[in-house]
């Protein structure tokens, strides 16, 4: 949304086209990220003491009072602030859901469910330029509004997050826990348990942090953010007689784009695997980078010809991310990490995804002003290329993993069947291979029941 409302905020709050609007946009939409680093954070604590469910509620509820806040904001700095609040709800949701999703999802569409997290993210945005578009005419404070519809899903998600059921994997880690402490206490013996941050520096765990890791600077360093947090900034100027309505409109269709790729990604993730779509994509952003920086640096500014090459290669990268990097980032943080390490590796992951997707707010413009546009789509290629040579070599295929609380190791185990008793309590058990008819029938309704709980939460 504030890819639209950002021109207007900065009229109405008086840094528009002055020596320091880049620095007061930059640091808009840096409080936003620096909030979600936050709440990347907390979130994964709060899924881990309190279950996913609470902290759906509680991501919610920071969301939806973020989005008034910043309807009401009165100065700059008020508006900062808002911002940071939203997100921490941002930043809660991108850990706690995408892994209640695969936690109530089975292996046959798991990945699917998955990346139907990014599928409403691309949608979210494709709803934010439309109505950008039609506020515009607005005549005063029309950004309040474009920044108050953020309220409608927040309240949404809340209301979702009541009627959900809680997560079986959640309660089994938890039976497991107090289990071995019981025991542990019944022998006169202390507990030998490690918490998750101790886990998570252990030698078999650095392999997935470390592709993790990687993993997130794909996301970011390769320049999806600065594309579409900055897209009318970009296309401004871009064709002749153009203006801000212009660019915003060519924004909507990059953002319908952008949404139209996802749902590839959502039908062959399951079907071709997480790696060969990953690499995929990955280098189709790569030569779509490289290509951007050859016409921001030879073609003529403001040409015919630039803006259709623009556009034609910006399509072309944003189909690369939403096959590839943008969908599975989502659902690898949920199937590199052992179930010892999987809430905490998981929060890592996406706190070190808001770290550089601040890093990169905050720098393009500025860097882009300072060296040129052409400089810096070069820079987001050099890293891709860089960067689809590593994943190459050390991205595993997670498809059909498991995701048991009771794996202790990153390799496939039986998948546990949720049986239903009462309608109301959910109990883990393994599958039998002894397991006769009716059961069979029985644990199909189950898990029936845990991709439906998965779809309403995305």
């Amino acid at each position: 949304m504030i890819a639209g409302a950002l021109e207007p905020i900065q009229k109405e709050f008086g840094f528009y086209h002055t020596a320091s609007s880049s620095i007061y946009s930059s640091i808009l939409q840096g409080a936003l990220i620096l909030g979600a680093t936050v709440g990347s954070l907390g979130g994964s604590t709060i899924a881990n003491l309190v279950g996913r469910r609470i902290a759906v509620l509680v991501l919610s509820t920071l969301s939806l009072i973020g989005a008034v806040i910043s309807t009401a904001s009165v100065d700059y700095w008020m508006l900062v602030a808002s911002r940071a609040i939203l997100g921490i709800g941002m930043g809660m949701t991108a850990c706690t859901c995408p892994l209640y999703v695969s936690e109530m999802s089975t292996p046959k569409i798991r990945g699917m469910l998955g990346s139907l997290f990014q599928l409403a993210i691309t949608f979210g945005i494709f709803l934010s330029y439309v109505a950008g578009i039609a506020l515009m005419e607005v005549p005063v404070g029309n950004w309040r509004y474009m920044l108050g519809l953020g309220a409608l899903p927040a309240l949404g998600l809340g209301i979702t997050g009541i009627a959900m059921p809680e997560s079986p994997y959640w309660k089994e880690s938890k039976a497991l826990a107090k289990a071995a402490k019981a025991e542990a206490t019944a022998n006169n013996q202390t507990t030998q348990h490690k918490g998750q941050l101790r886990e998570m520096f252990r030698k078999q765990s650095i392999k997935p942090l470390s592709i993790g890791f990687l993993l997130a600077v794909v996301l970011q360093l390769t320049g999806i953010n600065a594309i579409m947090y900055y897209a009318p900034t970009i296309f401004a100027g871009m064709f002749p007689g153009s203006d801000a309505r212009t660019a915003l409109i060519i924004t909507v269709f990059i953002g319908l784009w952008n949404f139209l790729t996802t749902i590839v990604a959502v039908f062959l993730v399951d079907r071709l695997g997480r790696r060969k779509l990953y690499t995929t994509g990955l280098a189709l952003m790569t030569a779509s980078t490289i290509v951007l920086g050859f016409v921001f640096f030879f073609v003529q500014a403001g040409s015919l010809q630039q803006g259709i090459v623009a556009v034609c290669m910006i399509a072309t990268f944003i189909l690369g991310f939403e096959i590839g990097p943008g969908p599975l980032f989502f659902v690898l943080c949920t199937e590199l990490f052992p179930a010892r390490i999987r809430d905490s590796g998981n929060s890592l992951m996406n706190v070190v995804n808001w770290a550089f997707t601040f890093l990169v707010t905050v720098a393009f413009l500025p860097l882009a002003e300072a060296v040129g546009q052409a400089v810096v789509f070069w820079i987001f290629g050099g890293i891709g290329l860089v960067t689809w040579f590593m994943v190459l070599f050390v991205l595993p295929e997670t498809k059909g993993r498991s995701i048991s609380a009771a794996e202790d190791t990153a390799v496939a185990q039986p998948e546990p069947s949720v049986v239903l008793e009462n309608s109301n309590e959910i109990e883990i058990t393994t599958t039998s291979v002894t397991v006769g008819a009716a059961k069979d029938e029985e644990v199909k309704s189950a898990e029936g029941a845990r991709d439906r709980s998965a779809i309403s939460v995305v």
